[in-house]
């Protein structure tokens, strides 16, 4: 295949796994700044057959026979080294293997070795977006304090900033309309049908990794050693009948903490960290 093609079809693939990918990031901390990131990426059997098609599409191959797509070509190694440039200075791409997993999904483990995580950026931006690629969207900076038993880390999340609530012409808070509320009707449940078959399967996995053990830490979610900045599964928000109801309800997305809170208040198997800096000392 070649690199035209390659190109468009890394753009397809991010608009179609968006909504029903399964993705996970593990940066492994150590005390002296070193660190490992392993990222994994598992797409759904139908995605991957309209991968195929897209490509065969997109000029056939030699005595007319359809170009198939191979996995090597689905994640190519470029992709990666160009990912490890963009993370900062000193991440090194060590290896990517493509997979098949349970349920027929298809997918790679890509590793990347970090020299000084205070030069190492999880979810870099782009210098060209385009489309939106098929991870967490925030950036995601660590600057790391060595001690004599144990290390200081200081995880700063840089959200986008809060849509502002003072208008420039008055400096007034803008007045919102009383939200009535509404049933759902049978077109709202059609489409929420619609909304969990595309979107059911996207999970979403975030996890920093500190030495052996974490002593102190202000993070929302943590067990012995791992911080947990994301851990989302569609599946469970979209079969919660009063989250769906409020989703429907919503004119616009969350756009602040407390909105964020409010919309995943019940759904313990759903965990954002919404904090800024998260400090954590560790062993």
């Amino acid at each position: 295949m070649n690199k035209v093609k390659l190109a468009i079809l890394v753009g397809l693939m991010a608009v179609l796994v968006s909504g029903c990918m399964q993705i996970s990031q593990e940066v492994g901390v150590n005390r002296d700044g070193s660190a490992m990131m392993v990222e994994e990426l598992r797409l759904p059997p139908f995605v991957v057959e309209m991968l195929s098609q897209f490509a065969a599409g997109l000029g056939g191959a030699e005595e007319g026979k359809p170009e198939e797509l191979s996995p090597d070509e689905l994640f190519p190694e470029e992709q990666f080294r160009e990912k490890a440039r963009r993370m900062g200075q000193g991440v090194e791409f060590v290896s990517r293997e493509v997979k098949k997993f349970e349920e027929g999904m298809v997918g790679y483990v890509a590793k990347f070795k970090i020299r000084d995580i205070n030069l190492f950026t999880l979810n870099a931006p782009e210098a060209d977006p385009g489309i939106e690629k098929p991870t967490s969207n925030t950036p995601i900076t660590f600057n790391l304090q060595r001690g004599v038993s144990t290390s200081h880390l200081i995880i700063r999340q840089h959200f986008k900033e809060e849509a502002e609530k003072v208008t420039e012409e008055t400096g007034e808070e803008e007045e919102k309309a009383p939200e009535r509320e509404e049933e759902l009707t049978e077109a709202d449940g059609q489409k929420l049908a619609q909304l969990q078959q595309m979107l059911g399967g996207m999970k979403m996995q975030i996890v920093v990794q500190c030495g052996e053990e974490i002593e102190s830490t202000n993070a929302t979610w943590y067990d012995q050693n791992r911080i947990i900045l994301v851990d989302f599964d569609m599946g469970e928000l979209l079969s919660n009948p009063d989250k769906l109801k409020m989703l429907s309800q919503m004119k616009e997305a969350p756009k602040s903490q407390e909105d964020f809170m409010e919309l995943l208040q019940g759904l313990e198997e759903i965990k954002f960290d919404l904090n800024r800096e998260i400090e954590v000392t560790f062993k």
